[in-house]
């Protein structure tokens, strides 16, 4: 993500959870194994789909055996994710086998984590709604989307979820993770629906990535290896934004903006963005004195108060990263004032 973010101690505990879904797999996948000896080794409020149980019961023993050491291979990847050999274990599987396996972890989220939840030792109920609680007060600082900055990140309208808790790794592509309080970040749904949706950020045209080439969430904080640069607004052409990396990040950048769609969302608005630091600096030169040097000493303190409120106001860091542009370019501050004079 852009954003700094911290695991709250649920998703942390998350991994007992987990732990879980794995002996439920183990059970599931002893030879003999039938519903009730599965639902044995089930000790949650949320019960998983008893459809997709039953489809994974109906493998050869030997499939039920391959899946669930799957599972427990790949849930354990925030403990390899610096390493570059790493291979997830059920893209491996047998095609039935994955499509079985899909189906029942996949209502470990939307049976279990999205109804009645899991039962955690340290907590009485654990299901999106409390994960979303938790994120937030370990996040106190964080109100706009982590990926894009420029959605806010609400939490409740009217009692409804108002943003989205993304699978950074699809579920389609990496079941085993559906609860994996690594895998779960919560973003503006426009983030997860529209820019983002099913692609997988370990892919791109060349091929697989390793972790170690994308920026994680709770991992890495990808904002201070990113740097713009703008082609600004005017009445006659719609502004761009480019983004890229910092030397050494720059395939993370590309594959994050590719991601997310950055710099096309973010160009979109740059006409408003311009528009919106053409009025501050009118209302501060109410005198209507532009001078070249007040009007950069102005943006950079537009700049610094921007990028200070980024994490709580959306538009902010876009808006920052403009003014600091228009100071440091001559061309664009000449012809900023020269707007600004004709009013």
């Amino acid at each position: 993500m852009l954003l700094e973010l911290r695991q709250s101690p649920m998703a942390l505990e998350m991994k007992a959870a987990n732990e879980s879904i794995v002996r439920f797999l183990e059970a599931i996948g002893a030879e003999g194994a039938d519903y009730a000896s599965a639902m044995d080794a089930w000790d949650h409020p949320g019960q998983p789909e008893k459809a997709g149980v039953e489809e994974v019961l109906a493998l050869p023993q030997a499939e039920r055996e391959a899946l669930w050491r799957a599972v427990e291979e790949d849930i354990g990847f925030d403990a390899s994710i610096d390493d570059e050999a790493f291979v997830f274990a059920f893209a491996g599987l047998a095609e039935r086998t994955r499509r079985a396996g899909k189906r029942l972890l996949a209502s470990m989220y939307d049976s279990v984590f999205a109804g009645k939840g899991f039962a955690l030792p340290a907590h009485s109920e654990v299901n999106r709604t409390t994960w979303e609680y938790a994120f937030r007060a370990a996040n106190p600082a964080i109100r706009v989307c982590p990926a894009c900055l420029i959605n806010s990140l609400e939490w409740r309208i009217e009692g409804r979820a108002a943003s989205d808790a993304d699978h950074y790794l699809p579920r389609n592509l990496y079941p085993a993770l559906s609860v994996h309080g690594m895998n779960l970040v919560p973003i503006c749904k426009n983030c997860n629906r529209t820019a983002k949706g099913p692609k997988d950020p370990l892919a791109a045209e060349t091929g697989a990535h390793a972790l170690t080439k994308v920026w994680f969430p709770y991992r890495d904080i990808g904002i201070a290896s990113l740097e713009l640069d703008f082609a600004p607004a005017t009445p006659s052409m719609q502004g761009l934004i480019s983004l890229r990396g910092t030397p050494g990040t720059e395939q993370q950048a590309e594959l994050f903006d590719a991601l997310f769609r950055l710099s096309s969302r973010w160009s979109e608005g740059l006409d408003n963005v311009h528009w919106k630091v053409v009025l501050q600096l009118r209302d501060r030169f109410d005198d209507g004195q532009f001078e070249i040097e007040g009007v950069k000493a102005a943006l950079r303190r537009m700049a610094a108060t921007m990028k200070a409120g980024l994490t709580k106001i959306p538009g902010e860091y876009v808006a920052g990263c403009y003014c600091a542009w228009l100071a440091d370019s001559p061309s664009a501050l000449a012809s900023l004032v020269e707007e600004l004079r004709e009013g």
